[in-house]
């Protein structure tokens, strides 16, 4: 499929322009990376394109999901927090799942309302990168304290996490 990509790119860039000028206006996406992201979708797929017609089709298709995911996350980033908008794009692009990593900003935003001091802990010491140590200092808790608190928010964020129909 390397191949095909290499001949039509400037095909696929076409068609990337004509699909994101229907999309709203200012959109962070380019044609160029629009054709990237789709390349980048389907390079796992088992089967090689029947034809030119079935290669474009998947190509279009691929860079409509694109951007589908990218409203996904646009839309939600400006219903989360400002802390979780900030790592939204890095969680985004390490191949996760956008849907599980949605869910998982949620089960941390209602274990923020839950417990906040677990919350705390779960964020100096996961996304801060805090140790658990400078984690217990920081908040003035033995270590043994620390790590209980924590287990407890991931337990309470896993049970809430799983509990979603959608992603079982």
């Amino acid at each position: 499929m390397t191949l095909l990509y290499e001949a039509y790119f400037w095909k696929l860039r076409q068609i990337a322009a004509r699909l994101l000028s229907r999309e709203r206006l200012g959109h962070t996406l380019q044609p160029t990376a629009l054709v990237v992201e789709a390349f980048l979708k389907l390079r796992g797929m088992a089967t090689e394109p029947k034809d030119r017609s079935h290669f474009f089709g998947l190509h279009v298709r691929a860079m409509k999901q694109v951007l589908i995911d990218h409203a996904r996350v646009r839309e939600v980033r400006t219903r989360l927090k400002p802390e979780f908008a900030r790592h939204q794009e890095s969680m985004n692009t390490s191949g996760g799942d956008p849907d599980r990593g949605i869910a998982v900003r949620f089960a941390f935003e209602r274990l923020e309302e839950e417990d906040p001091r677990a919350a705390s802990l779960i964020w100096s010491h996961l996304v801060e990168g805090f140790t658990l140590e400078e984690t217990a200092r920081r908040f003035g808790l033995p270590r043994w304290r620390t790590i209980a608190e924590i287990q407890f928010g991931l337990n309470w964020m896993a049970d809430q996490f799983h509990s979603l129909p959608a992603l079982r």
